[in-house]
């Protein structure tokens, strides 16, 4: 293959790399198929590769030596070469039934370290899907450490079927904010996980605000109106309760003044707000909100849950001696989770002691944290925040 090398090491021949890569594919030799999985990055090619197993209707074609490079595709920092790449591995069959075996009780043995799991649990990628979701699913747990959560996570993105969805909606409540990170990637990978995604999305069993503003566009812009028409209805904007608002409103007729408007700060959102050396940080930095008007100000405090971001969401943890601590995610390694909470008092859990792990969905303020403030002091409070630096 000196000339599908050649092109396959330059990046100006790509088209024809990829052509190459179609015919190579087509002809069904497995030590070709593995040279051009270890020389090639490129998403075309590796599609084309996959085009061409397919065009002679193959499935779970043994190429050994595709092993390796195709696990250094699927692990991508490029979701494009992810998916390129997932569209190959589904057409091989890269472990025995034997490896698979031997990789699941790897997978799931607590007592092996959690990188020796992982590389195993990556290889249940090239298993049949409905063989091997049991256990990825079961891996989705806040008792396992992270990096394990993460393997299972580029396990199923290895896998092309909508069942992949289902279990990141099932799990996604009990998912810390790292998880759900890479979560949402996965879900955003595949063309045939869009549906699924946006019917999670508008049951409710994914948030729509997990979603960050590119990865929305990203289903608003999509080039198929069967996924921009529901996006659309998903990401609609959220009406306020203008009721709630109203009883405020005379707020923003007064002028406010910023020195009585620190104490009423200092009663109210100092502890979960940071403002030069005091408070805590259980909420998001207020240098970030001071370009917003005064109306949008109060609309965020009135009604706080309409806009959370993701590493903001409060969680609930159930200790296997019987606490109920609550809070925000503020570390996420592979010993326990550590919450935050209202006053900035951080708390760890071992893994090993989480019973349950769920995220409300709100956020930390309070609905009724303005309840009883006076109209003046709530002007006062807003010319404060204003000139937070």
């Amino acid at each position: 293959m000196p000339l599908a090398r050649a092109a396959l090491a330059d990046r100006a021949l790509a088209p024809l790399a990829a052509d190459l890569a179609r015919l190579v594919g087509a002809r069904l030799m497995p030590e070709e198929i593995a040279e051009v999985l270890r020389m090639t990055v490129d998403p075309s090619t590796l599609k084309e590769l996959a085009s061409g197993i397919r065009l002679r209707g193959r499935r779970n074609l043994e190429v050994p030596a595709a092993r390796e490079p195709l696990e250094r595709l699927l692990t991508s920092s490029s979701a494009a070469v992810r998916e390129a790449a997932g569209a190959v591995a589904g057409l091989l069959k890269r472990v025995s039934g034997e490896e698979l075996n031997e990789a699941v009780r790897t997978a799931t043995d607590g007592s092996r370290p959690a990188e020796e799991r992982a590389r195993f649990i990556r290889l249940l990628g090239s298993g049949e899907f409905l063989a091997v979701a049991p256990t990825l699913a079961g891996l989705l747990d806040p008792n396992q450490e992270e990096p394990v959560q993460q393997a299972a996570l580029a396990a199923l993105d290895a896998h092309a079927d909508p069942g992949v969805v289902r279990i990141l909606a099932d799990r996604w409540r009990h998912m810390t904010p790292g998880v759900r990170t890479r979560a949402v990637q996965v879900l955003l990978a595949r063309k045939d996980r869009l549906a699924p995604l946006l019917e999670a999305l508008r049951g409710g069993s994914i948030p729509a605000a997990s979603l960050d503003g590119p990865q929305r566009q990203q289903l608003l812009n999509f080039p198929d109106p069967a996924i921009t028409k529901p996006a659309a209805a998903v990401f609609g904007v959220t009406t306020p309760d203008p009721k709630r608002l109203e009883r405020f409103r005379g707020a923003l007729e007064l002028a406010g003044e910023p020195a009585r408007g620190e104490p009423v700060f200092r009663k109210l959102c100092l502890s979960c707000h940071r403002v030069g050396k005091e408070g805590v940080d259980v909420g998001p930095p207020l240098t970030t909100v001071t370009h917003q008007t005064k109306e949008q100000l109060l609309q965020s405090i009135v009604e706080p849950n309409l806009s959370v971001l993701p590493t903001y969401v409060q969680y609930v943890v159930e200790a296997a001696d019987g606490r109920i601590l609550n809070g925000v995610i503020v570390s996420d390694g592979g010993a326990g989770v550590t919450l935050r909470r209202q006053g900035g008092e951080d708390v760890t859990v071992l893994r090993r002691d989480i019973r349950a792990l769920a995220s409300s969905q709100a956020s930390a303020m309070p609905e009724d944290l303005l309840k009883g403030v006076e109209p003046q002091a709530v002007a006062d409070l807003l010319e404060f925040l204003k000139r937070i630096r």
